[in-house]
């Protein structure tokens, strides 16, 4: 697969989120609450729980981003002017289940050998913050059990025993299948003269019969790409960028600051016209990812910001970021909470995030040279094994109007 560097770190900054409301739920709970619950003279941190500071710790946008910019990626080297068949497309299917499979199972290893030697002190913490956190470490399972999990339940069975943040990866993997599901389809009526009208129309239908599920955010990530790479749709969209992609970048802001917490007493109500539903959150933060990630794509500041070499360092441990911190998180930060000769809560609790935040990120490196890679290069090479027998008998996607995948800046995905 491929990926498009300023995606890359804006897919860095949206895993540094998910980390940031994790360490909050499990030190700072009160800051997830509606108002109504709060006692009185709650200190600013708490009051950065609302619009539009919470995006900095609001891991629902940062999830929906992730989904967004996936149906994205995955649809690039299709619509970039790539020769393509079916073949090639379920070698990138099969490739897509081994490149998550692997590190999430590497990942279950972890938690298990953490388990083993005993090293998770989430229950000394959650008694003393009261943490709405998940504890997944009740029983160590068998080995068996893990696998299980790793290379099927977690992927396809909505199972995130043992580490919470795999609760995407169903969603993730579920999502992948569907736009090659679909990528299948176009090509049935690739040479046809009005075939960008008709994915339009496609993309319109599926997207109202999927409305209130996460899945959206995979259909709107292809449908940008399909219209970024079509040169009639893009270059309109580039003349008239002006006015807007600021337009677009601030409602993804708006819609990305939503969440359900303080929702009777915040600007949101408006919005839901007073009416209360969790799943709110993600639907607002996955059209506001949409909004966020087509602003940034027409954006030459925005864009060339992200692709400074730290935010694309940032984004390239991204994924082994997200699969490892909550596993630190419970051991060592719990750890240092519980250890460090310090009085006072707040004080206990940042010294235990600024010291174990360095760790997160150096076995998210080594993450990322152990694992990751190696598993990029495993599924690229059963892509192409798949792809190989048919090499000579490619079809084209005809279509003058593409733009060429050489205008793009990409890395390995």
């Amino acid at each position: 697969m491929n990926k498009i560097g300023h995606f890359e770190g804006l897919r860095g900054l949206a895993a540094l989120v998910v980390v940031n409301e994790h360490l909050l739920k499990l030190f700072f709970v009160m800051a997830f609450s509606d108002a109504a619950m709060r006692s009185s003279g709650f200190g600013m941190l708490e009051e950065l729980s609302f619009p539009p500071f919470n995006m900095l710790h609001n891991g629902a946008w940062a999830v929906c981003v992730f989904f967004v910019l996936s149906g994205y990626v995955l649809s690039h080297s299709f619509f970039s002017g790539k020769e393509i068949n079916r073949h090639d497309i379920s070698g990138k299917l099969i490739g897509r289940y081994f490149r998550l499979a692997i590190p999430i199972t590497a990942s279950l290893v972890l938690v298990w050998i953490f388990m083993g030697l005993g090293l998770f002190h989430f229950s000394d913490v959650a008694a003393l913050t009261q943490t709405k956190e998940l504890n997944q470490y009740v029983a160590q399972p068998s080995v068996l059990e893990l696998l299980k999990q790793g290379f099927g339940s977690a992927l396809f069975l909505d199972d995130y025993a043992y580490n919470p943040p795999l609760w995407t990866m169903s969603v993730e993997m579920i999502g992948s299948i569907g736009i090659f599901v679909i990528q299948g389809i176009f090509l049935t009526f690739r040479g046809h003269r009005h075939a960008w009208l008709i994915r339009m129309v496609i993309y319109t239908g599926l997207i109202s019969l999927l409305f209130p599920t996460l899945y959206t955010g995979f259909l709107l990530g292809m449908m940008l790409c399909d219209c970024r790479n079509y040169s009639k749709s893009n270059r309109v969209l580039e003349s008239y960028g002006k006015y807007w992609v600021p337009v677009s970048l601030l409602i993804g802001v708006v819609l990305c600051s939503y969440m359900i917490r303080g929702l009777y007493t915040n600007p949101f109500k408006i919005i839901t016209f007073n009416e209360f539903h969790p799943y709110y959150e993600y639907l607002y933060n996955t059209w506001g990812a949409f909004f966020l990630i087509a602003g940034i794509s027409y954006s030459k500041k925005v864009s060339g910001i992200l692709s400074k070499p730290i935010f694309l360092a940032l984004g390239k441990i991204s994924f082994p970021l997200y699969l490892v911190h909550y596993t630190i998180m419970t051991s060592l930060t719990a750890f240092l909470y519980v250890s460090l000769p310090v009085e006072g809560h707040f004080l206990k609790a940042i010294l235990s995030i600024a010291l174990s935040i360095p760790v997160m990120f150096m076995a998210a490196y080594v993450f990322e040279k152990a694992v990751n890679e190696p598993a990029v290069k495993f599924s690229n090479l059963i892509k192409n094994l798949i792809s190989k027998p048919v090499n000579k008998t490619k079809l084209k996607i005809k279509e003058p109007n593409l733009v060429t995948a050489k205008q793009k800046h990409l890395t390995n995905y």
